[in-house]
């Protein structure tokens, strides 16, 4: 007669062998036509047990990280495996909650399944709860108002004092909000925009060495950009406006063309073309001088614009985001702030949101693709030239609107984050530095995140997030916590 623990370490050797051994276990079970039978359960196992979810879901690969396993017909002297390890001081709160420090990976990392086995037999097996990562990401989390329904956010130090500011675009009041770090991010300023902006930029554009915002203003009649001239005391003045295309989506800036100054360059999601503003401001006014237009193919519809240099000959490449058409384009940069192109790459269903680093450790800069539509992120594994091969399909949570790439665990290799506007979380995919990526860990934000920024706003050493939360007007601030 086999004990307990020989019965134990026999099904964790079956683990091995898949699904097919756990339903062998069921099926020799519910044969048995002896007294004290136990039946089949539809977790896998026999008798009237189950394990309906843990937490944390995740742990390091070392373990000994606490856990509580919350399920139904627990009893005193359960034991717990992760995998085919047994978990150590396991105690049984209640029928329904076990706790208990999750054992080592062995050095893998991934989907395990978690089994709660009773004295009487009874085990359940639960194949999709918990995983183990190379590293368990920690953020403390922050909620702050701003203005009505924020659709963008950026973190940049408009005021001189080393912090960044946190600025939002906000749709449904008409305005940008400045919450200033100095200040802990409380009691923002909000600042008029001609109608609802929708993207930011921030550089220094009339040459006062004052940082300005530049604003993407959505369906205005002849005001498509507007900017914002910072006053040195960390305020702005009132709006200047520009004329450029309709219904633009997307604003960057960048000296293009070596003169000292930012140029402007603008995404109308309407006209299937990119618009450079070339910079000529006269210290202390703004103007700027219709430049080259850049043509996508029709119906492209861009959606977002991403300035990197692709290439590694110091000119910045001009990346555009095609809703409709499922692409990026990539506009090859050269000397004068002119580009060529552009060279057309199949992505996902309604590109929304680029990004660009080195994911695979080639020196060669990739970009990463968000996919509305597709609920996925493409990654595009960049050849040097401008054009890419395919990489990774990620799969995000409801509705995605943001991407972002930076290094949140500290070991050198980039993984991506993604806002997830349906999901009211943020997704981290770290990154093993070849082009391969965990699993997501999961983060709670406010209600329905549209903008998200990914930088070291308290000056840490450690990436933080930042999320612009659309129905909750708020941002939720995730500061990095992090340990290695």
């Amino acid at each position: 007669m086999l004990t307990r623990k020989t019965t134990f370490s026999r099904i964790g050797q079956w683990f091995g062998m898949g699904s097919l051994a756990l339903l062998l276990i069921g099926g020799a079970a519910s044969c048995d036509s002896g007294p004290g039978a136990l039946p089949p359960n539809d977790m896998g196992g026999v008798g009237a047990i189950s394990v309906t979810s843990v937490s944390p879901a995740v742990a390091g690969m070392t373990g000994g990280t606490p856990v509580a396993v919350y399920g139904s017909g627990f009893a005193a002297g359960a034991t717990v495996a992760f995998g085919n390890k047994l978990a150590t001081e396991v105690q049984v709160i209640s029928s329904t909650q076990i706790q208990a420090l999750v054992p080592d990976s062995g050095g893998m990392t991934g989907a395990v399944p978690v089994t709660v086995r009773n004295l009487d037999g009874s085990f359940a097996v639960a194949s999709t709860l918990f995983r183990y990562v190379r590293v368990v990401l920690d953020f403390s989390a922050e909620r702050i108002a701003v203005g009505n329904h924020p659709v963008a956010v950026l973190a940049e130090d408009t005021n001189g004092d080393g912090g960044p500011e946190i600025i939002t675009a906000n749709d449904g009041s008409q305005d940008v909000s400045v919450l200033a770090a100095n200040l802990g991010y409380k009691n923002g300023v909000s600042y008029s925009t001609p109608v609802g902006p929708n993207a930011l930029a921030v550089a220094d554009f009339n040459g006062n060495r004052i940082p300005d915002i530049a604003i993407a203003c959505n369906n205005a009649n002849f005001q498509d950009v507007a900017i914002l001239s910072g006053n040195g005391g960390g305020g702005f003045m009132p709006p200047v406006t520009f004329t450029v295309g309709r219904n633009p989506t997307a604003v960057v800036a960048r000296d293009l063309d070596g003169d000292g100054k930012p140029d402007i360059v603008v995404a109308p999601r309407t006209g299937d073309l990119v618009y450079l503003l070339k910079n000529t401001s006269v210290t202390p006014s703004f103007s700027f001088a219709t430049g080259a237009t850049y043509s996508l193919k029709a119906m492209s519809a861009p959606s977002a614009l991403l300035l990197e240099d692709l290439t590694g000959d110091v000119y910045p490449e001009l990346v555009t985001a095609n809703y409709s058409d499922s692409s990026i384009s990539t506009f090859i940069g050269n000397s004068g702030g002119i580009f060529s192109g552009p060279k057309n790459t199949a992505a996902g269903a309604q590109v929304l949101s680029l990004a660009a680093g080195d994911l695979t450790g080639d020196a060669k800069k990739d970009v990463a693709a968000l996919n509305f539509n597709t609920r996925s992120v493409t990654v595009l594994k960049g050849r040097g030239d401008g054009s890419f091969d395919p990489g990774e399909l990620l799969t995000t949570d409801k509705d995605p609107r943001v991407v972002a790439i930076a290094d949140m665990d500290g070991d050198g290799k980039l993984d991506l984050v993604v806002a997830n506007g349906g999901a009211d979380s943020v997704g981290i995919y770290l990154g093993n530095g070849s082009g391969g990526f965990d699993a997501p860990q999961s983060f709670t934000v406010g209600a329905t995140p549209y903008g998200m920024v990914v930088k070291d706003i308290n000056l840490d050493g450690k990436p933080d997030i930042v999320t612009a939360n659309y129905n909750s007007n708020d941002v939720s601030i995730l500061r990095n916590k992090t340990q290695r």
